[in-house]
């Protein structure tokens, strides 16, 4: 049996609401362990149980534990369909439980730089609950919550959490945006009067993506400097190493050879805004996820209620960089008028017959096929005529090289001007 590292998708229906979360897990490094380091027995454990391809040893497992996935098999009917449906999911159900329980004996152990980087590791594998996530459905009013440095313009990377966000809300989830000005003078985004004028800026953005008008839109600066958040703050400080705090910034501030303090300040402030919001379900994109974990991790331990996290993919960058951002403009933003959509759309990465990293195929994955079924290629007769594609025949077409590059670029140019129009709308009548 093999337990992938890599973008796991999970499914969960619950009972008479159902909701698919993409959590993908980061990828985790392989750690190399010295003998000579204490608590080697039980990095060892660790290395015995799940190797480096990722592979766990069942000979590991216990007489209970392997007694369960027996019956789990023999209730395996090939030819029942909802058989084969329940398998799965009551394999993958035990698998977790077990991978739970030996985190959790591993992760109290004590043992200096091997415990830390044990630690590390199985932060990172951990996984949204969905029994927890019920739990906070069931709440008369639950909060969901996202955050973003007001740094920028706001574009097609934003608009994923907004989806997703707007999702909550029709789940009955009171959602709050964070305008995290604090945050952005901290990752260094500009002075705390131009960061005041793009928050304004972001928060018409969001309105016009379509956002209820009961969303509730706070500055960072409106409570972080209040005493029970300081207070927070100071214990996180107490509990957080600074190689976990500089480690969970990775994505998320800029690259610096001299990184400030305020780069590990950054992450305990997001800890202790969850807490202060009173938020259910914390919402961020993956670059968010480690910081979302250590936020899993210490709440409890100063006595905090910690939020389920949710997390969205990242849309690669126009230019193929593996992130679309205002900062290295290869974005295209929710205001955009017609002609700059076009203009960006003709000049950006998008090889012929490649799939992966391609980012109008990312386009059209988050914002076409989450919206409709199938995508209208327009072409002349002469090359074919139109085509209407499910996401299924558009990546396969795609990848066997039968769809022209300029032929996606303009079916997803023309559907980014209609499916943006409500915002510049909203936008030009705001001013």
């Amino acid at each position: 049996m093999k337990m992938s590292s890599n973008n796991i998708k999970k499914e969960k229906i619950m009972n008479s609401r159902t909701m698919t979360i993409d959590n993908p897990v980061l990828n985790t490094e392989v750690i190399e362990i010295p003998s000579s380091k204490p608590n080697v027995d039980v990095a060892r454990e660790v290395t015995q149980v799940i190797n480096e391809k990722g592979e766990v040893n069942l000979s590991l497992l216990s007489p209970k534990q392997v007694e369960r996935c027996n019956s789990l098999n023999k209730s395996l009917v090939v030819t029942d369909i909802n058989s084969i449906s329940n398998y799965g999911a009551d394999l993958q159900h035990t698998m977790t439980r077990y991978s739970n329980d030996f985190l959790k004996a591993v992760r109290g152990s004590q043992g200096g730089e091997v415990g830390e980087l044990i630690n590390n590791l199985l932060t990172e594998l951990d996984y949204v609950d969905v029994d927890e996530l019920k739990e906070k459905l069931e709440k008369e009013h639950p909060i969901a919550y996202t955050g973003y440095e007001p740094s920028g313009k706001i574009h097609l990377g934003h608009a994923v959490t907004i989806m997703k966000l707007k999702q909550l809300q029709d789940l009955g989830f009171k959602i709050k945006i964070l305008l995290a000005d604090y945050h952005a003078f901290l990752n260094g985004k500009g002075t705390v009067e131009e960061i005041a004028e793009t928050a304004e800026y972001n928060k018409r953005c969001f309105q016009g993506l379509g956002l209820a008008d009961d969303t509730e839109y706070i500055l960072g600066s409106s409570f972080q400097t209040g005493s029970e958040y300081t207070n927070d703050v100071y214990q996180l400080a107490t509990l957080t190493t600074l190689k976990r705090a500089k480690r969970s910034m990775d994505q998320v501030s800029r690259h610096d050879d001299n990184p400030k303090v305020a780069s590990v300040v950054y992450p305990l402030m997001q800890t202790a805004d969850m807490s202060a919001l009173e938020v259910d379900v914390a919402l961020g994109g993956m670059e968010q996820r480690k910081i979302q974990m250590l936020a899993r991790e210490n709440l409890p331990r100063i006595g905090k209620e910690a939020p389920v996290c949710i997390h969205t993919p990242l849309i690669h960058g126009l230019d193929g960089d593996d992130k679309m951002s205002s900062s290295k403009g290869n974005y295209i933003a929710v205001d955009d008028d017609e002609k700059t959509i076009k203009d960006k759309i003709k000049k950006s990465y998008c090889p012929m017959g490649e799939t992966e990293g391609n980012p109008i195929l990312e386009i059209a994955d988050h914002f076409v096929f989450s919206q409709q079924d199938t995508l209208l290629i327009e072409r002349p007769e002469k090359f074919g005529g139109n085509l209407e594609l499910s996401k299924e025949e558009l990546y396969t077409m795609y990848g066997e090289e039968n769809l022209h590059p300029m032929d996606l670029k303009n079916a997803i140019t023309q559907y980014l001007i209609d499916f943006l129009k409500p915002v510049r709308d909203f936008m030009e009548s705001q001013e």
